[in-house]
């Protein structure tokens, strides 16, 4: 509980060319602003084990997003502690952290060139490293899988506008077609009007000449009755 003084050991710890130096302990109360305030003008002027230790007091404040910044900045500056905890963030995932075996790796070996002696580091990295090559394995499946989905559908399109292409053609060939024979049947029954009329014509003209002549017959059998 907040209220419930948290006392946190800030160990500021450097490292020179023959190893781990000089360390300063102090106790440092997270509910205190003065102490806070303190542990941060030492972090910010680059301690990095002030800002390890930092990092913590965030955490304990839950604020992950603080608590990510200056655990990653005494990370980079080479802590060994906070490369450990870096790598065991990467490596579970939390809060503001995505899990990332390959980051993990980085921190744990980082860590380890440190001489600090995370738990169980050499098997964390072994199962990183395992776990890393499972998912880059399972992310080449997935973009072979994505991959041939696409063609599938592509395959699938490029068929689908073939066969609309050839009903489209089909559907035009049809409809030429028609219109041809539609075109044929007016004519034929236009020619067949033509001469169905020409055939009365002459049937007519034939008709009226046979009527002409049967007139006549009558007009020269009268006229031949009265001897003209």
């Amino acid at each position: 509980m907040k209220n419930i003084l948290f006392a946190v050991f800030v160990t500021a710890a450097f490292f020179t060319g023959s190893g781990l130096a000089l360390a300063q302990k102090k106790a440092v109360n997270p509910n205190s602003p003065e102490d806070v305030a303190e542990l941060r003008s030492d972090a910010e002027k680059g301690d990095r084990g002030a800002q390890y230790e930092l990092s913590m007091v965030y955490t304990y404040k839950q604020d992950a997003e603080n608590a990510l910044k200056w655990l990653t900045k005494s990370a980079e500056n080479g802590y060994g502690r906070a490369q450990y905890t870096l790598g065991n963030l990467y490596y579970t995932g939390s809060g503001k952290v995505k899990r990332d075996y390959e980051k993990a790796v980085k921190w744990f070996e980082a860590s380890k060139e440190t001489k600090y002696k995370g738990a169980k580091v050499d098997e964390l990295i072994t199962l990183a490293k395992q776990k890393f090559e499972d998912e880059k394995k399972a992310l080449a499946a997935k973009k072979k899988a994505a991959e041939e989905a696409k063609k599938k559908a592509a395959a699938e399109a490029a068929k689908k506008e073939k066969e609309a292409k050839e009903a489209k053609e089909a559907e035009i060939a049809a409809k030429a077609q028609a219109e041809q024979q539609a075109k044929e049947a007016a004519e034929a029954e236009q020619r067949a009007a033509e001469e169905a009329a020409a055939k009365a014509e002459e049937e007519a003209k034939k008709a009226a000449e046979a009527e002409k002549s049967i007139f006549q017959k009558i007009k020269e059998k009268i006229l031949s009755f009265f001897n003209y």
